[in-house]
């Protein structure tokens, strides 16, 4: 058997560089281009990132949702809920999920799906929360048929 000896400046120039910043960018695009509302926001819930999808489920640029509280699209009679569980999701408590009413800045509230989870922010680089919510108004008239 051959034992085949590489150099480490071989291995070095066969291995492609990381490179935190274009990795940064390069997740933050797929971040705006995935299809479900995904951001992120600090522990008192005002937003740090949003995604495009998020955007149009709000009826709001980006740029206009970035630095809103979330709670502020919760419509009032499930706030409180909302910030008890982002109190137990920053205490450390982990949440399956809840469904909650949003509205938007046009249009009528809708019930969405919320699921929520500690991690490190790409956009601040501390610690945030992360969440993805998903639309669940139109199968709700569904399910409550097929009882």
């Amino acid at each position: 058997m051959r034992q085949i000896r590489v150099g480490r400046a071989a291995i070095d120039t066969a291995l492609p560089r990381f490179d935190p910043e274009s990795e940064g960018r390069r997740y933050l695009e797929l971040f705006d281009l995935a299809p479900g509302s995904y951001l992120e926001t600090d522990g008192d819930g005002e937003i740090l990132l949003a995604n495009l999808a998020t955007g149009d489920m709000l009826c709001a640029r980006q740029s206009r949702i970035v630095g809103a509280s979330l709670g502020a699209f919760v419509v009032n009679e499930h706030r409180g809920e909302f910030e008890r569980s982002v109190a137990r999701v920053n205490a450390g408590e982990e949440i399956t999920g809840w469904n909650t009413r949003i509205q938007p800045t046009s249009g009528p509230s809708i019930e969405v799906f919320v699921a929520v989870k500690r991690g490190w922010g790409m956009g601040s680089g501390g610690r945030v929360l992360r969440w993805l919510l998903h639309d669940v108004t139109q199968r709700k008239p569904n399910e409550s048929q097929t009882l």
